[in-house]
């Protein structure tokens, strides 16, 4: 905890007595909270991870002051703190803080002042946030465009009672706390990188938009870890079987179905995956990230990541699909590997596995027209069902063999097969040396 102190410095009168008065003066003590703000912004931005920019105040009932218990502030906009049964005064923390100790006739007219300034001027008013807060979706991964962080959008304003009241109060958190002159520029590139263009082109038609969207994909950086904006970057690029590249980071199967049961948006569950995945792995990310994207065939996602990144890539370790086999279990990767090899008969190789049909309905449901997604979630579900003593994989081996797809077993054990795929047809007869021609 940084403390603060601002002292006045005494000065004398002619008769060479102290002034009665030597308290701070509030333009002087609100330019040092601007200056700590902007100074300290450094420690808690996205890849400062854990570190939290907060306002305390010490309690005045502490007989201790050098121990007292602190309040935490967020406005000065008070003139009372509840402290238990008591009332802590705080009137000269809020003439000296305060943003509102004008008199209410002249707040009005400064917060008109404040709404009016034109679009010319570089400011967002509350008219373009309402108007964009009301047509915008994903407005949680507009937040993190606008610079904010993903777990701070969906703390702060994850909560609230509808999307367009969340969407809009995030935009005006966002406004308060960007005191940039060119803040409506910012906010109709984030709306371009949203591929909302016509939002931005309705704020701010001579904004070069498209030059803008090139130039944040041209971005490059030499960090060796990812901030908010490379997830959401990697976010962009994935489709609907992104969930097959978390199970090869790392995340487990049931956290995913969590995470998809918590988001409506399926941008938003991915973004709440990888965050989590980033923030659990300090080291090697853009190795792992890289390694996981190629195992997954996105080559062209993982260049444009290196890029990126100024990150020469070497190549990765080779999953062997026998290390996901743990004491005759099978892991997550274990079973994304089984389900990338199954075709339209995957909910018979599932019967076999003695799953009912309900379960099978609920899971195809669940994954529409996703066979790996499907058969992940169903051996998942048979895996924990199964006794500590029965070889899975054994047992998987049998069925697969039963339904004359031993080449998949090949496949995954490593070994060179000639098998096909489905039984081969009879051989054709030979034909005579005349049918044959010369």
């Amino acid at each position: 905890m940084l403390q603060t102190t601002i002292v006045r410095t005494k000065s004398i009168n002619a008769d060479s007595s102290l002034e009665d008065d030597i308290k701070p003066l509030p333009e002087v003590c609100k330019k040092v909270l601007h200056f700590l703000k902007e100074e300290l912004k450094v420690f808690s931005q996205k890849d400062a991870r854990g570190l939290e920019e907060r306002m305390y105040i010490p309690c005045a009932f502490s007989t201790n002051i050098e121990n007292a218990h602190m309040h935490l502030i967020r406005k000065f906009d008070k003139d009372e703190l509840p402290c238990g049964s008591n009332k802590m005064e705080v009137k000269l923390y809020r003439k000296l803080f305060g943003e509102d100790v004008l008199p209410k006739a002249n707040q009005q007219s400064q917060e008109e002042a404040l709404s009016s300034k034109s679009h010319n001027e570089g400011y967002v008013d509350d008219q373009t946030i309402k108007e964009v807060s009301e047509k915008i979706l994903g407005w949680k991964q507009f937040g993190v465009r606008l610079g904010l962080g993903w777990c701070e959008v969906k703390n702060r304003f994850g909560s609230e009672m509808t999307t367009n009241k969340s969407a809009e109060e995030m935009m005006m958190y966002w406004r308060t706390n960007n005191r940039n002159l060119i803040q409506l520029e910012e906010f109709c590139r984030a709306l371009v990188q949203h591929g909302r263009d016509d939002l931005a082109n309705s704020n701010r038609k001579h904004l070069q938009l498209r030059e803008m969207e090139d130039k944040r994909d041209e971005e490059k950086k030499q960090a060796d870890s990812f901030d908010d904006q490379d997830m959401l970057f990697i976010c962009d690029k994935l489709d609907s079987r992104w969930t097959r590249l978390t199970v090869r980071l790392g995340i487990q199967w049931f956290d995913l179905n969590n995470i998809r049961d918590n988001n409506k948006d399926i941008k938003d569950s991915m973004m709440d995956a990888l965050v989590g995945w980033r923030d659990r792995n300090s080291e090697n990310q853009i190795t792992k990230m890289v390694d996981a994207l190629r195992q997954q065939k996105l080559v062209k996602l993982s260049n444009d990541l290196c890029t990126r990144h100024v990150y020469q890539h070497k190549e990765g370790k080779v999953i062997v699909f026998t290390e996901q086999l743990k004491e005759g279990r099978i892991t997550d990767l274990g079973c994304l590997m089984i389900s990338e090899k199954m075709d339209e008969r995957w909910k018979d190789f599932c019967c076999r596995l003695s799953i009912d049909n309900a379960e099978l309905h609920q899971i195809e449901a669940k994954f529409p027209k996703e066979i790996v997604e499907s058969t992940i979630e169903a051996l998942v579900q048979w895996r924990e069902n199964q006794e500590s003593s029965l070889d899975q994989w054994e047992k998987i081996r049998e069925i697969l063999k039963e339904m004359e797809k031993m080449h998949i077993v090949d496949e995954l054990e490593g070994k060179r097969s000639k098998r096909k795929a489905e039984p081969s047809s009879p051989p054709k007869s030979k034909r005579s040396r005349s049918e044959a021609g010369p």
